[in-house]
């Protein structure tokens, strides 16, 4: 029981600080530097890149602050797996996103995720 606790505070941590890092990024970007993010009503392919790359060193944050909680639990790689699953299922959910980015980007940004989730947790377990 005590495990199922610590693996679902972990993944509530996990995507707070993940959420949170990616609209700290976004809010930044297009305040400081609105033409790389936009151009002719359209995300720019640079922009995406970064956003892609944001989510990964978001993802290790997450999974780095999430381990804490679920390393005492007896599968922390599980919680890695499910806070990999909820980050990049609440992406792929979010329709008007898929849309604007691209089939191209939501599958490298779901990459991102998924390695930079397995890096945070592995930083900290080893």
């Amino acid at each position: 029981m005590i495990s199922v606790i610590l693996i679902a505070v972990s993944l509530m941590l996990g995507y707070v600080i993940a959420v949170g890092l990616s609209m700290v990024f976004v809010f930044s970007v297009v305040r400081m530097l609105p033409s790389l993010a936009r151009r002719d009503d359209r995300l720019t392919q640079i922009y995406l890149l970064l956003h892609d790359g944001m989510w990964l060193l978001s993802a290790v944050a997450a999974g780095y602050a999430a381990s804490w909680v679920a390393a005492e639990s007896s599968s922390p790689w599980m919680g890695a797996a499910l806070l990999g699953l909820v980050l990049v299922g609440s992406m792929w959910r979010n329709t008007e996103e898929v849309m604007q980015r691209g089939l191209i980007h939501m599958l490298l940004t779901s990459g991102c995720v998924f390695a930079g989730v397995a890096a945070g947790f592995w930083f900290h377990l080893f």
